[in-house]
């Protein structure tokens, strides 16, 4: 397939033609498929002539065609596959013209890229040793006469085969690959100093009704939303994206037309210069009417109005963007501190993984990755709490309930035993507290052993009123 010369100056402009048939044979074949599996027949079916649907009756009749649809579904993979490589040439061949190539200087003579010509040409003041010429042979240059010039084709290859030909090597010391890379990125970098103003999408004339078709664009991306039913769209976990359509088409809409009335026009008599396909399931109709806009979901049985075409989708927040450039190390690593809340590490899909030992951050995962994000300020000794309280009933937002070595001192003169993890966790808080807890005032051994008693004595009445009751 093919037969589109690069060498061609209209080469981009017949390619883009050749993708516009390949991908309207593309939906063709689709909305013919469909068509058939929603009806079992190819009777009636709108988008081909009668003749080729009698034709392709032929052929699923024949012992060669063996799946049960109108085209297989090697027929669609190849055309496929070839809308791919015509996008592909489109792509190399635009990006050739917009950036163009480079020339340069080397001892003994000139390159030049001519573009008029495609061909990259290098000019010898005097004519080369065999050696240079079998150099030049061997990496698919040619002498011509006419142009007076050893050439081979204007494409990236033909710096890439420069490079092996010691005799052009360019005066500044670097590869003929080098300098168009460096070519290039300045172009590049021109380019995004200068963006090109973007044309807007021409709207529908505001004072008149109209009405407007959308559909989706020919891109691999978007190949699995083509034709689907509402439905179905959404059970995947899709929406009615606008970023995925294309306007193919706008016009007056005059009183008295409904979307069934379009829907027809569209599948039977398209106007000269609509360029898309026939009106299918997925595609989309805007309504203009008194100042308001709408828009209709082309279902399986009729249209579906979709309030959420005109929605923009809110943008998640990416830890990565907000990073404060502050790190905090806990026993379990160091993690990069980002400006974000709890509730919105939550939303971009980030779980509570653990806490610094201060409690003042929450280090946040996803299984792959994780961050460290801020405790608001007037919580985080409440959070940090909740890992060292002794009693949840005692949280109140200060670290105070751990008991202090001389509490415990206290405890064991009066019979009382105690862990080695309280004893420790006393001396830590001893250590937190400071001078803050030597000037604290507790109360003395003997109140603390008179309170002890009469909770004791009330819990020993408590218990024999209840046993006189039970009798």
């Amino acid at each position: 397939m093919g037969g589109i010369s690069a060498d061609d100056p209209q080469a981009v402009q017949k390619l883009e033609k050749k993708l516009e048939s390949l991908e309207k044979s593309q939906e063709t074949m689709k909305a013919v498929n469909a068509y058939y599996r929603k009806h079992k027949t190819l009777d009636g079916c709108p988008h081909l002539p009668p003749e080729e649907l009698e034709k392709l009756k032929a052929d699923m009749a024949s012992s060669w065609h063996l799946e049960d649809k109108p085209f297989a579904t090697w027929a669609l993979s190849n055309n496929s596959a070839e809308i791919r490589r015509v996008k592909d040439r489109i792509k190399s061949l635009s990006q050739q013209k917009e950036i163009g190539f480079v020339g340069w200087e080397f001892d003994g003579g000139k390159v030049e890229a001519n573009t008029e010509a495609n061909r990259l040409q290098i000019f010898f003041e005097d004519k080369p040793d065999e050696t240079t010429r079998e150099a030049l042979k061997s990496n698919g240059f040619r002498w011509s006469p006419k142009a007076g010039a050893w050439q081979r084709q204007l494409t990236s290859n033909a710096y890439y085969a420069a490079d092996y030909v010691k005799a052009i090597a360019p005066l500044t010391g670097e590869k003929p690959t080098e300098l168009q890379w460096a070519h290039i990125r300045a172009q590049k970098v021109a380019a995004q100093e200068q963006p090109a103003q973007e044309q807007p999408e021409q709207e529908a004339p505001q004072d008149k009704d109209t009405f407007s078709i959308y559909q989706i664009k020919g891109e691999e991306e978007t190949r699995d939303l083509r034709f689907e039913p509402y439905d179905r769209l959404t059970a995947t976990g899709h929406r009615v994206d606008p970023k995925n359509y294309a306007l193919v088409y706008s016009a007056e809409l005059t009183p008295g037309t409904s979307l069934e009335d379009i829907y027809t026009r569209f599948n039977i008599d398209h106007p000269k210069d609509f360029k898309g396909h026939s009106l299918s399931v997925s595609d989309v109709v805007v309504l203009h009417q008194n100042g308001q806009d709408t828009a209709h979901y082309v279902d399986s049985f009729g249209y579906k109005e979709v309030l959420e075409f005109f929605k923009e989708q809110e943008k998640a927040l990416i830890p990565d963007d907000l990073e404060t450039g502050e790190t905090i190390k806990t026993p379990r690593g160091t993690f990069y501190v980002t400006a974000m809340s709890r509730e919105q590490m939550e939303a971009a899909g980030y779980g509570l993984h653990h806490q610094s030992d201060d409690g003042k951050y929450l280090i946040m995962g996803n299984g792959t990755r994780a961050f460290a994000v801020p405790v608001q300020p007037e919580n985080y000794l409440k959070a940090a709490e909740q890992t060292t309280e002794q009693n949840y009933n005692m949280i109140d937002g200060q670290i105070n309930n751990t008991p202090t070595i001389a509490e415990l001192e206290a405890k064991v003169k009066a019979g009382e035993t105690i862990s080695l993890v309280d004893l420790a966790e006393a001396v830590k808080a001893d250590k937190e507290r400071g001078k803050a807890a030597k000037t604290e005032k507790k109360p003395s051994i003997r109140a603390q052993l008179r309170a002890d008693k009469e909770k004791t004595a009330q819990k020993k009445a408590a218990k024999s009123k209840n046993h006189e009751l039970e009798v």
